[in-house]
C-alpha cells in the first residue's frame, strides 16, 4: 500500500493508503515552531531518496507548509524516532487503535484540559458503546484493568465525553475501567494511567489544575470518576503524588 504525506493547516499526516500512520502537528510556542511527533517509528526504514516516502518526503512537505519545521525534520532523519519522543516530551504509552464514529473537529481549539472518567463497566462494554453511533458518546482513551490502553478518537479530534460541548472542544478524555465491584485502579492500570496523563500534560498546554474529574464539568451532574476517586480531595492527592513533577 502506498505511503504519502497529507499537508493540512494543523500539520502533516503520514498516510498509508487512507490510514493515518503518524501525525506531525505543528504549533507556534514561544519563539519558534514546536513539532509534536507521534507514531513515526518505522518510517525511516525502507525510504530511499526520491521515492516519496519517509522523513525525506515529510521534510519536503514541511518546507512548503511550515518553513520553520524543515530544519527540525532534517535533524530527525538522523534520529531513531519512537512515539512521543523527539521533543523532550514524556513518551506516549503503546495503544490499541479502534476508531469510534463519534467525533468531530475541534475547530482550531487548543487542548488545555484533561478529563478523567470511570467507565462503570468493562472495557468491552465501553468499546461497544463508543462504537455505537446512536450513543453519541466517545472518549479519546480507555485504560483497562490489565493496563491495556485503547485509543478510539485521535487527540486532534473532538471526542464526546464530558457532557459539556465547550469542555469537549478543549479537552482530552481518559476513561479508566472501574465499577461498583471493581473500585480503584489495579497496579498495572495505574501505571499506564500515570504514563498517559504525563504524555497529555507534556504534549499539550494542560496544567495540573486542569486535570479534572468528569463530575466537575458535566452539565446535569455525575459522580464520575467516583469508583476511583470518591472525592475531589482524593483526586488532588493522587495528582500531587503522580503528576506534579512534570
Amino acid at each position: 500500500m502506498s505511503r504519502w504525506i497529507k499537508v493540512e493547516d494543523q500539520g502533516l499526516s503520514l498516510m498509508e493508503g487512507e490510514q493515518v500512520i503518524a501525525v506531525l502537528a505543528a504549533r507556534k510556542v514561544h519563539q519558534g515552531l514546536r513539532l509534536e511527533i507521534e507514531g513515526l517509528e518505522g518510517w525511516t526504514q525502507g525510504s530511499t531518496p526520491g521515492n516519496g516516502t519517509g522523513l525525506e518526503a515529510a521534510s519536503f512537505a514541511a518546507a512548503a507548509a511550515f518553513p520553520e519545521a524543515h530544519e527540525a525534520l532534517a535533524e530527525l532523519e538522523q534520529t531513531e524516532i519512537h512515539p512521543g519522543v523527539g521533543s523532550g516530551l514524556p513518551p506516549k504509552p503503546p495503544v490499541t487503535w479502534i476508531e469510534s464514529p463519534n467525533f468531530n473537529s475541534r475547530n482550531g481549539q487548543d487542548i488545555d484540559t484533561l478529563i478523567l472518567h470511570n467507565t462503570d463497566g468493562s472495557l468491552q462494554s465501553a468499546i461497544q458503546r463508543f462504537l455505537n453511533p446512536a450513543a453519541q458518546v466517545s472518549a479519546h482513551y480507555i485504560v483497562d484493568r490489565d493496563g491495556q490502553i485503547v485509543q478510539m478518537v485521535r487527540d486532534e479530534n473532538n471526542a464526546w465525553h464530558a457532557g459539556n460541548k465547550p469542555v469537549n472542544l478543549r479537552s482530552i478524555g481518559i476513561e479508566i475501567v472501574a465499577w461498583k465491584d471493581a473500585r480503584g485502579m489495579t497496579s498495572p492500570q495505574e501505571q499506564k494511567v500515570v504514563q498517559l496523563c504525563r504524555y497529555v500534560l507534556g504534549s499539550y498546554d494542560v496544567s495540573l489544575a486542569n486535570v479534572r474529574p468528569h463530575r466537575a464539568v458535566r452539565i446535569g451532574g455525575t459522580d464520575c470518576p467516583g469508583w476511583i476517586w470518591p472525592t475531589d480531595a482524593d483526586l488532588e492527592r493522587w495528582k500531587t503524588a503522580n503528576l506534579a513533577a512534570i
